[in-house]
Parts: C-alpha cells; structure tokens; sequence
C-alpha cells in the first residue's frame, strides 16, 4: 500500500520536482483488468525512471510510490545500465499531482487531466468495489484516457 505524501515541500523542491517530470516523467490512465473480478480498472498513474538510483530513492522518500529495477542484460547494447523507476498511483499520485501542477509547463494540461479524472473517479467508487462499471462510466473513462 502506498503512503500519503507527508509534510512540507518548499517550492524550490517542488519547482525542481516538476522540471524533472516536465523532462523525464509520464503521466498517464493505465487500463488494466481486474485479476479477481476480470472487470476493466482504469487507474492514474505517475512515474519517471532513470540510471541513477539516487533520484529515484529521492522521489520515494519525498513524495511516497513505489520503486522498480530493470537490469538489461542486451548483448547488442552491453553498455546499457540498469534502469530504476519510480511510480505512484491513484490518490497519491492525486496528490503528488496537485503539488506540482503550479509549477509544471510542459505537462501542465496533462496533470490538469488526471486531477479532474481521479476526482470524478473518487466520486463513484465503482471499481473498488469489484463491480463491473456501466457504459457511461467506461465511456467517459477511455475519453480522458484518449486525451491524455
């Protein structure tokens, strides 16, 4: 489970933060099925990844999500260097999103986005609880997703 962003971010720090999404982040609506319920789940997602580790601990301490490694192990390419990611999603990428939006310019109307999309989300509460979602509510969740 991912924690709740927690105390204050000076506006350096989120000016810096929002430069590196701007230049090296995604933010993004992963459509996936549900594994239990086999129900289509639609859910915000931010992330950015990188060779350097460091960062990468940085944002997890800072902003809470998740972290991954990729090892490529290529013999074309012997000279590639693992890869870290990190990711967080629905109400913390919420979050992390509104924290960052003042200062965001490239991907502003991105991130502008996916805050109205998780904030109708949160209002249903269709897909936690397992219940297949209606037409009306696949529809207008595959529209933000085309305009993202």
């Amino acid at each position: 489970m991912q924690k709740t962003i927690r105390g204050k971010h000076s506006s350096l720090k989120l000016a810096y933060t929002a430069g590196w999404i701007d230049g090296e982040g995604s933010i993004y609506i992963n459509r996936a099925k549900n594994k239990r319920s086999k129900n289509w789940q639609y859910i915000l997602c931010v992330s950015t990844c990188n060779t350097d580790k460091g960062i990468i601990d940085w944002f997890k301490k800072e902003y809470a999500g998740y972290t991954t490694a990729t090892a490529y192990k290529n013999r074309k390419y012997p000279q590639h260097q693992p890869a870290y990611q990190w990711f967080s999603t629905t109400r913390t990428a919420y979050q992390f999103l509104k924290l960052i939006l003042p200062y965001l310019k490239v991907k502003r109307r991105q991130a502008e986005l996916a805050i109205k999309f998780q904030e109708r989300k949160d209002k249903e509460k269709g897909e936690r609880s397992g219940r297949s979602l209606t037409n009306k509510q696949n529809k207008w969740r595959i529209n933000y997703c085309q305009k993202m």
